[in-house]
């Protein structure tokens, strides 16, 4: 078949053309993206209740809520937080569920259990999750500094009205573009400020006004007039759409007509904000981009970049920032691809040109590499797979195989000229040598990688396109290493020597002699090495991912006191006055935030904050700060997350402990876990309690009330009207819906306002309020946690201490008779994944071993070539530690690859041992096969090698990343070598002593 084709030139030329054509076309199609589009099997539901305490929220929102969910089919888990006017459940299905399915039957128990919640809270809110749903970017909107375009009554109305009604409807509309969710901007309403003298006079309280306001705004709807044969639809409408209609109200008093703006002020105010966004000192509105699932992400940059050129030239008086652009991932693994690329061309033909003393058969490498690239690509067109940081690293670690494959079909054409065949023969017979091999190298290492795909979780959904695009590259370079080069070799025949005679290496046989002669020993010697690297791995750290420098840190803040908004803006802009000097620039998320697509709520006394900096040094001012100033506030620190932390990322401690009454579903109280505390105060181990706020409870007095006269329906709307706006309905402008409150004119202390009130009985007399009120003051819980067996008490434990201490920890808490335990947290979902990966490594090698037997038509031959994956692994092992390095993710990836060449090598030599063999005596052949296999691996190694060299000298985020892949590959490729030199030939010599 070769040899017909190789005959065929131009046909194989125009054929490779046609493919690198349609590659090149369809690059262009491809989607970009970060990641995969891959549903996270996850779905939050979220209720906002304002006027209910975290207790109220978990007895009558949270818990029926919770119960109706937990009857969606294929849920795995249930998590809730219960906190004041907030509450969410959290979801998490089984892999592979549908989501979109889910997210139905979510909506349909939600609906339904909507018949048991309190009536005046909003319809709960329902979210699902995509990989692709992770923002960008943020853009940050800001008025410049000194600028007063906007009037100074209402600029941060204006500038909210801008970004929802222009600004973020003209994002949206880039084809790019999925949804664009906005936080940081005041939201309008108009205010009421009832003149006291005037309403007490005229006998009119809150819910006069509020009744006075649904009268004016009633609407008829639609009513039918007959006139004759005729009838007309006319339709009776509120005129109240504008402050000045609500201000020209006419009230009756006596026979006197009165408008509501003379005896009130009617204003449009900013609403009372609950949560502010604040960009390097500047109060702004924040926008988080989200782009389309098939979108190319570098035309979604150019997209934004172009147009906020425009936003700034009509919009002079306003600042627009990009940051923490998550796209900046994708631009490395690009410039990893086109590095790697660079480099392994170019070592590649360095070795061959020193090699093989001639400059065609590298550049004819050279060229083969792209072009199977190109071809790699127009199949990931064909199986519909986007570009993106998993498919790029399969594809980056192809070229590695690429360049081995075309090294090996060079030198093996080169073998046969300098044996005495003819070039066309040459170019025949070299290929078809080593193609057997080559394909059961390239399946061998396609049995590591597609049993990946079978991982549990978000991690088997993502190595699919690993898998293919590996897979892909393989092919691809195999078909051109097999057809194209030994075309083009053909075709420039003339330049290539012929020189007769047998391949020679005298000092190599010697020192495979000596393997050969003492074949126990030399064992013996190598299984020691290994087994002791393998003990010492233990003291390697283990983690997700390699450390890598961040662009600054991640605070997440509670006061642990009910402090309101400008308090904790304040205490926030004391912190980053300390880190002047070192801190180049900062995000603040202050209280609660209004994305529609969060998953996470804050609270008025909670903040987050996004610094960027040297870590190191901001770690250390940060936790001085809060240790000196503010120690009674809970605040952890983290780097600032990329999309694989929020993805990967353990966000959960090692170790929680779940306490829970015997008996009951309510979390037990403090006095009743109070003896676990103590004694795990006693224990050497850091853990954190759940925090508590100062509550204040108001009992009405109804039996005082009842004798004065005093409706509690008073009494209850008079607190409403001091301690908060007094909601009395809401109005349409045309493009949304304004409430109407009633603000009073109290005190700014809310317990002198209410000392000093007053509240009308049934007769009209103004009696005192806090005659019928009694206040009491305690420490209540700030949320509340449950589970799927209900409502616990969480004791978080920052390390894991150890099987030892949860058993005694158990037997602690039985002690009590009152509480059980159990535990959760990322100890346990790390433990199921390593137990996954063992058994999937178990079935990658049982693949392993079925293509090899296939291969050498033997049982006992494949042991020989997997016995050198080990040999392996512990050479990256050992260059792991002596490199300080930990084993991670991108380390292990690192080892596959690393096995895949060992094995490729092993696989050619044992093959041309066994052909060899045959007719020719054992020794001799092991000898040959050496001579003719030593170039080729040498080179392999070589090229490999030096390409990732220059990662080790190299600076930024790609380099961090890549250096324990690189440190692994080089480590395991020197020992795998050695191995394959060697070990093999003494493995090869034993088994020909079995039958």
């Amino acid at each position: 078949m070769l040899r017909f084709l190789i005959k065929r030139p131009v046909a194989v030329l125009l054929s490779t053309l046609g493919l690198v054509i349609l590659g090149l076309v369809v690059v262009g199609k491809l989607p970009v993206s970060l990641l995969p589009e891959v549903p996270i099997p996850v779905v939050t539901v979220q209720v906002n209740a304002p006027d209910h305490t975290a207790r109220e929220i978990e007895d009558n929102i949270t818990r029926p809520l919770r119960n109706s969910l937990m009857q969606v089919e294929h849920l795995e888990d249930v998590k809730s937080v219960s906190r004041d006017g907030v509450s969410q459940i959290t979801l998490f299905f089984e892999h592979g569920t549908n989501t979109d399915l889910s997210l139905l039957e979510v909506n349909e128990k939600a609906d339904l259990a909507a018949n048991y919640l309190p009536r005046n809270i909003q319809r709960p809110r329902v979210l699902k999750s995509s990989a692709t749903d992770i923002p960008i970017f943020h853009l940050h909107i800001f008025k410049k500094s000194g600028v007063a375009v906007l009037p100074e009554n209402g600029n941060q109305l204006d500038l909210a009205a801008l970004v929802n009604n222009v600004i973020k409807r003209r994002i949206e509309q880039l084809d790019e573009v999925a949804f664009v969710d906005v936080s940081g901007y005041q939201q309008p309403e108009i205010a009421i400020r009832p003149k006291p003298d005037i309403f007490h006079r005229l006998k009119i309280d809150e819910e006069d006004l509020s009744a006075i306001l649904t009268q004016s705004k009633l609407d008829l709807g639609n009513v039918v007039l007959q006139d004759g044969h005729y009838q007309y639809n006319v339709r009776l409408t509120s005129e109240l759409n504008s402050i000045e209609s609500i201000r020209n109200i006419t009230i009756r008093n006596g026979n006197r007509l009165t408008t509501l703006g003379e005896i009130a002020e009617v204003d449009l105010v900013p609403a009372k904000r609950r949560g502010m966004c604040i960009h390097n000192g500047h109060e702004s509105i924040v926008l988080t981009v989200r782009k389309q699932a098939d979108a190319r992400i570098f035309a979604l940059r150019k997209s934004i970049a172009s147009l906020l050129q425009d936003f700034r030239k009509e919009y002079p008086h306003l600042e627009f920032e990009l940051t923490n652009d998550q796209s900046e991932i994708l631009d490395v693994s690009v410039k990893n691809l086109a590095t790697s690329l660079q480099w392994g061309a170019f070592f590649a033909v360095l070795v061959l040109l020193a090699f093989f003393k001639e400059w065609r058969s590298p550049v004819l490498m050279a060229l083969v590499i792209p072009v199977s690239l190109v071809i790699a690509l127009f199949g990931f067109f064909l199986l519909d797979i986007s570009i993106n940081v998993i498919s790029l690293s399969g594809l980056i670690l192809g070229v590695g195989l690429m360049i081995d494959n075309s090294i090996i079909i060079i030198e093996n054409i080169r073998q046969f000229i300098r044996l005495g065949r003819q070039h066309e023969d040459a170019c025949v017979e070299g290929p078809e040598e080593v193609i057997r091999p080559l394909i059961s190298s390239a399946l061998t290492t396609c049995s590591v990688f597609v049993p990946l795909i079978f991982l549990s979780g978000l991690a088997g959904s993502l190595f699919y396109d690993q898998a293919v695009s590996v897979t892909l590259a393989l092919g691809a370079s195999l078909l051109t290493a097999y057809i194209l080069l030994p075309t083009l070799l053909r075709l420039n025949s003339k330049w290539m020597k012929k020189r007769a005679g047998r391949l020679n290496y005298p000092l190599y046989e010697k020192l495979v002699d000596i393997f050969l002669n003492n074949p126990l020993k030399s064992l013996g010697i190598v299984s020691i090495l290994g087994f002791a690297v393998f003990l010492s791995y233990r003291s390697l750290p283990i983690e997700a991912f390699p450390e890598i420098t961040r662009q600054g840190v991640e605070i997440s803040v509670d006061w642990n006191e009910p402090v309101n908004l400008e308090e904790n803006k304040r205490r926030f802009f004391q912190l980053t006055e300390e880190l002047k000097g070192i801190s180049s620039a900062h995000d603040l998320f202050l209280g609660e935030q209004q994305f529609l697509l969060s998953e996470t709520t804050q609270a008025t006394n909670q903040a987050s904050a996004l610094i960027y900096g040297k870590e190191a040094d901001l770690r250390e001012k940060i936790s001085a700060f809060f240790s000196k100033r503010y120690p009674s506030a809970t605040f952890e620190i983290e780097p600032i997350n990329t999309i694989f932390d929020e993805l990967f990322g353990g966000a959960e401690p090692p170790l929680i402990a779940h306490l829970q009454n015997i008996g009951t579903h309510r979390t037990p109280e403090f006095d009743e876990v109070s003896p676990v505390i103590n004694w795990l105060s006693a224990q050497p181990v850091n853990f954190g309690l759940p925090a508590t706020q100062k509550q204040y409870t108001v009992k009405i007095l109804r039996n005082i009330a009842i004798q004065y006269g005093v409706p509690h329906r008073a009494i209850v709307d008079r607190l409403k009207s001091i301690l908060e706006e007094y909601p009395l309905g809401t109005i349409n402008d045309g493009q949304q819906e304004i409430p109407v409150v009633s603000v009073s004119a109290a005190a700014r202390n809310p317990l002198e306002a209410i000392g000093a009130a007053t509240v009308t009985n049934a007769q009209g007399l103004q009696l005192p309020l806090r005659q019928f009120i009694e206040i009491n003051q305690r420490q209540a819980p700030r949320q509340f946690t449950a589970t799927r067996s209900g409502e616990s008490y969480e004791i978080k434990f920052s390390t894991w201490p150890g099987a030892q201490f949860s058993d005694a920890l158990r037997n602690e808490v039985k002690s009590t008779r009152k509480l059980v335990v159990h535990f959760s947290g990322q100890y346990f979902k790390d433990l199921e994944q390593v137990k996954e990966i063992t058994g999937i490594a178990m079935v990658s090698l049982l693949l392993l071993y079925l293509i090899l037997a296939a291969q050498f038509e033997s049982l006992l031959l494949p042991f020989i070539v997997i016995l050198t994956v080990p040999i392996g692994i512990a050479g990256a092992l050992l260059a792991l530690e002596l490199t300080g390095q930990s084993l991670n993710l991108v380390s292990l990836t690192g080892m596959v690859v690393m096995g895949g060449i060992v094995v490729n090598d092993a696989i050619l030599k044992v093959d041309m041992m066994q052909r060899l063999s045959r007719h020719m005596p054992l020794r001799e052949a092991i000898h040959q096969a050496g001579a003719r296999r030593l170039r080729p691996i040498i080179m392999t190694t070589a090229t490999t090698i030096l390409a990732l060299l220059p990662i080790l000298f190299s600076g930024g985020l790609g380099a961090e990343l890549q250096k324990p892949l690189a440190l692994a590959v080089m480590g395991g490729l020197t020992a795998g070598t050695l191995a394959s030199l060697f070990v093999v030939p003494v493995l090869f010599q034993l088994s020909k002593k079995f039958p």
